[in-house]
């Protein structure tokens, strides 16, 4: 290997010295006459041959650090003086391994690498893959599952070690490392499992990666199972928000749901196992309960759930907490929504009032199953008045035919959301009852899929209030549905985007072209979908503004794209489809009488993966035309029509009207001659002495007749119309004297 020289402070080198340099340690090339700063150069990639980023760490032999450089698209050039070294590289990505120079596995097999007085340049390093498992995950139908989760723990530890995702056709690859690991897997509404086929940790296979892939086959992801019941009082009386929590003592599995109105509640996604079913509280009416009807969690009744296998009728009767009867109640109320329905568990705090809001203190007490909140302690409060607010929550149930499916938005008493405007409860007199009714809040719901209807990766919707600004986001299920379920009632616009995908507003277009979405209480508005584009497209074409006229100069309007920022917009003018200039202008020449102009706008936006192309064509012009000016001169019998316009004379070729005036609005044809080259000729015996002329001229009277004038209108296909005028005094003049002419002598001997 020849050691690059350059740089300066080159010196002579002994034929001895580089004998030295080639005993001991292997040198990585002989040192010319002149070397520069003593350092490490070579190049590091992958085994495609990609470049690669990391950390190249130098060693002494014995493995003591010496020093680190980053290493830039697997370019080496490290600055160390003279030694000898062992090199490891340290890679960004996860996908490749570490090396000890030269594709060895630990310090004690690596290549030493042997600095004299001027830069060794490394043999060429490829870096091998690190340890991977590989395979596809799958519904249990065999249909891929879109970016499943797949993470890798440590076998003997059980320590997480990484999470990554499935793509889009299912398939993934994950690292390992050294050793061997277990994997879990998951994807939205499908139940968590290990591999392979396991419920837990414990009982997951080991799996052991290489550097070649190890492949785990299809992992098929099913539903999982589920546990459902209800949850009663003792008496039989369904209770609302009780909590059902669901263990596995072997497995460590979990569950849990809250009971809705009918006091029913499902348990899903349940990898197979034995549950222990505890039914709680949080309001405090209830004792904790377990299956079946037990206080012992000892004595409890496991319930088996074998894979996807849906277990029902598990139900819970919880025996009541006996109190004293509540007395001395200062303040008392119901929560309710806009319906009237109550609000079970919503948390209602007294706040004092005092002139400072951040001197305000606070009590707080829950609602019991029939919305009613009760204060006890209240009288001796040093304000002698409270303002009294009922917290929100968000959706309790998933049903979206359920009013429970939606949240409700906060308030104090009198409707009002700030402290500033809240009415006060007067503590004058008690008790006193203060009702607070909330909004239910309503939804949206839609599909966002790519334009081919395929599900897309990292896919999100994001929705704005009627002012713009942001109020929630949600993600994109693997199915590519998606819902909010916590939107005050009201008008919305709402945005979509994805990875590798264009973003866009509803309905296919920008946000201020965007299409409102009006929400309403405790309902979702459906069909709010979107397939997104790899492609940039004119939502509005492009557009021409200016006269179709030589001469003048026309403009383009890029029009509007599904994407408007930081893009790069080019414009290329066609004249009848063919190229004929660049930029946002365009001036009108000659070349392009009769053609019909339009504009093609690219529109080119960059990121930092992607580059997005689209290209837009405007409606076309009318055909170009010029603006003439017609001149006409009579003398000796004939009257000259010159025709001129911004092109070349030999373009203009037409007719010329000739029209008596009769007034403003009108005039009568009584003759016509051609123009070629801009030019023509109008004989004016033939326009007098015409039977036109004649009749025309009878509706002439006086001064009319007298002063009545003919006009020379020059027309031709592309030409705006023009004209010229002259008096019938003059035309008479100059037709005096020529053969032909009115009493001109010549003109009598011809018609003899």
């Amino acid at each position: 290997m020849g050691t690059h020289v350059s740089g300066a402070g080159r010196r002579l080198v002994t034929a001895g010295a580089v004998g030295a340099l080639v005993t001991g340690a292997l040198s990585m090339g002989g040192v010319p006459a002149y070397a520069a700063e003593p350092g490490i150069r070579g190049t590091v990639v992958d085994s495609k041959g990609n470049p690669v980023t990391g950390f190249l760490e130098v060693r002494e032999p014995d493995g003591s650090y010496v020093t680190s450089d980053y290493v830039s698209l697997g370019r080496i050039d490290a600055v160390v003086p003279a030694g000898t070294y062992v090199l490891e590289f340290d890679p960004s990505s996860n996908r490749l391994a570490d090396e000890f120079y030269l594709d060895q596995g630990s310090l004690a097999t690596a290549t030493q690498v042997t600095v004299a007085d001027g830069p060794v340049q490394l043999s060429p390093w490829t870096i091998d893959n690190a340890p991977f498992a590989k395979g596809t995950v799958t519904d249990a139908a065999g249909r891929p599952i879109p970016y499943a989760s797949v993470a890798v723990f440590d076998a003997a530890t059980g320590t997480q070690r990484s999470i990554n995702y499935a793509e889009k056709d299912g398939t993934f690859e994950v690292p390992t490392g050294t050793g061997d690991v277990k994997l879990r897997f998951s994807a939205d509404d499908y139940a968590t499992e290990w591999y392979n086929d396991q419920p837990s940790l414990a009982a997951a296979n080991a799996v052991s990666g290489s550097a070649a892939g190890t492949s785990v086959g299809s992992v098929a992801l099913t539903k999982g199972a589920t546990i459902s019941g209800k949850i009663t009082s003792a008496t039989g009386v369904p209770l609302e928000r009780a909590y059902v929590y669901a263990f596995d003592p072997t497995t460590g599995a979990t569950g849990g749901d809250y009971t809705d109105s009918t006091g029913s509640y499902v348990l899903e996604g349940l990898a197979a196992g034995s549950y222990r079913l505890e039914a709680t509280d949080e309001i405090g009416e209830y004792r904790d309960t377990y299956y079946n009807n037990v206080e012992d969690s000892a004595a409890a009744t496991l319930v088996p759930a074998a894979k996807d296998q849906a277990v029902t009728g598990i139900n819970i009767a919880m025996a009541a907490i006996e109190r004293e009867p509540v007395t001395g109640v200062d303040v008392s109320g119901t929560v309710t929504d806009e319906a009237g329905r109550p609000l079970v568990g919503v948390r209602v705090s007294a706040e004092t009032t005092p002139a400072d809001l951040d001197d305000r203190q606070y009590t707080s007490v829950l609602t019991n199953r029939a919305g009613v909140y009760q204060f006890t302690e209240l009288d001796g409060v040093p304000d002698d008045a409270v303002k009294l607010r009922a917290e929100g929550f968000g959706p309790r149930e998933e049903d979206a035919t359920n009013y429970e499916a939606f949240g409700v938005t906060g308030a104090y008493y009198g409707g009002s959301e700030s402290p500033v405007n809240a009415a006060a409860v007067s503590l004058g007199t008690l008790p006193t009852t203060a009702n607070i009714q909330l909004t239910r809040q309503g939804g949206i719901q839609g599909t966002v899929t790519s334009e081919a209807g395929e599900t897309l990766r990292g896919a999100g919707v994001v929705a704005y209030d009627e002012d713009g600004d942001y109020i929630a986001d949600t993600g994109v299920k693997a199915d590519g549905t998606y819902k909010f379920s916590s939107l005050r009632p009201g008008t919305y616009t709402v945005s979509f985007g994805a990875e590798e995908h264009l973003p866009e507003f509803w309905n296919s277009t920008v946000r201020s072209k965007a299409t409102k979405v009006t929400v309403t209480s405790a309902a979702r508005t459906p069909g709010i979908d979107a397939s997104l584009s790899k492609t940039l497209v004119a939502i509005d074409r492009p557009t021409i503004t200016g006269d179709a006229l030589v001469g003048t100069t026309l403009t383009a309007d890029p029009g509007v794209w599904n994407v408007m920022a930081r893009a790069k917009i080019s414009y290329t003018w066609l004249a009848d489809g063919v190229a004929v200039g660049t930029g946002a202008t365009l001036t009108l020449d000659g070349s392009l009488l009769g053609k019909s102009i339009s504009v093609s706008v690219g529109s080119t936006v960059e990121t930092e993966k992607k580059v997005y192309t689209g290209t837009a064509v405007s409606d076309a012009t009318d055909a170009v035309q010029a603006e003439t000016r017609t001149k006409a001169k009579a003398k000796k019998g004939k009257v000259k029509v010159k025709v001129s316009a911004p092109v070349d004379a030999s373009a203009i070729d037409g007719k010329v009207a000739v029209k008596l005036v009769i007034n403003k609005k009108k005039a009568v044809k009584v003759g016509s001659a051609k123009v070629n080259n801009g030019k023509g000729t109008v004989k004016i015996a033939k326009v007098l002495g015409s039977k036109k002329f004649a009749k025309a001229m009878k509706k002439l009277k006086g001064k009319k007749a007298k002063k009545a004038k003919v006009a020379f209108v020059f027309t031709a296909k592309n030409f705006v119309e023009s004209q010229s005028t002259i008096s019938k005094k003059k035309l008479e003049k100059a037709n005096k004297g020529v053969k032909g002419g009115k009493k001109g002598k010549k003109g009598k001997k011809g018609k003899k």
